[in-house]
């Protein structure tokens, strides 16, 4: 689970992070996809456009955030964690990455994040995510975790569409960045382990828009899950930016394992054709 603390992990790069090109539009504002679902390649048309395309096959703009270093929520220390990439199987398109933690009996709640991170659109006010994910095993998974976020310094606002699969809890839930708590949906279909699941999480802002309790609403838009597409109609508040943050964009995975009673557990997840478009 995470806390207010975990873009922490985001903060030691907002001021230096590389610009980058590539990739095509949102469903929630019209967009045109390919008969798999995902979207075509495409060149940026204007500078307010964030479009990433296979993020998976390169560690470039990745980064881990674990305790004590950095906290992604939880409260345990992770024995080790990993980040590989041109793992051939199992693999989508015969290059996956894959992300581990391993917990042991002397930890307890342990998170492990792995965000990617982009150049800042404040502008932007529509953004969507479209990947695989292989998550390997059930045993000791307490969340899987999808989120894409916007850091908006023109307007000193953080922007987190926080999404997570409560494995415990058999429900999908969203973030509400103004209180730094998760919040049940009514989807209690989760990724299926040992397989790919296709996923796409389809979100947008209005600029201006203060009705979330006098600050702007981050509209969920939909979930789509292997091909199901699933109309979530929720509004969270966003929050205020970090003292001293800078603009960024991005999308990023997290594994939060729960406590292992004795030695000690790897949870494993690859991720393909990992994807982020913003406009």
């Amino acid at each position: 689970m995470r806390t207010a603390l975990l873009l922490v992990s985001i903060a030691a790069g907002i001021l230096s992070v590389p610009h980058a090109n590539a990739r095509n539009h949102s469903a929630a504002s019209g967009a045109t996809t390919l008969a798999d679902g995902s979207m075509p390649t495409a060149t940026p048309v204007h500078e307010n456009t964030i479009a990433v395309a296979n993020a998976d096959d390169s560690l470039k703009h990745w980064s881990t955030c674990a305790q004590p270093e950095c906290y992604p929520g939880g409260k345990g220390v992770p024995v080790s964690t990993s980040q590989t990439i041109d793992n051939a199987s199992p693999s989508v398109d015969g290059a996956s990455m894959r992300l581990t933690e391993t917990a042991n009996s002397t930890t307890s709640y342990t998170n492990v994040l792995w965000p990617y991170k982009m150049k800042g659109c404040d502008a932007c006010t529509h953004m969507r995510t479209n990947f695989w994910a292989y998550p390997v095993s059930s045993s000791h998974v307490a969340s899987l975790e999808y989120d894409a976020f916007l850091f908006d310094a023109a307007h000193q606002l953080n922007i987190m569409w926080g999404v997570q699969w409560n494995q415990r809890a058999g429900k999908w839930q969203i973030w509400n960045q103004g209180t730094s708590q998760w919040v049940d949906t009514m989807v209690t279909t989760g990724p299926r382990f040992g397989v790919w699941n296709h996923l796409q999480f389809s979100d947008h802002r209005v600029i201006g828009d203060t009705s979330c309790g006098g600050t702007e609403c981050l509209y969920y838009d939909t979930l789509m899950l292997n091909g199901t597409t699933y109309a979530l109609n929720l509004t969270e508040p966003a929050g205020p930016l970090h003292h001293g943050w800078g603009s960024v964009s991005g999308f990023q995975f997290q594994l939060d394992a729960t406590p292992v009673a004795s030695g000690s557990a790897t949870l494993s997840e690859y991720i393909d054709e990992a994807d982020m478009w913003a406009n």
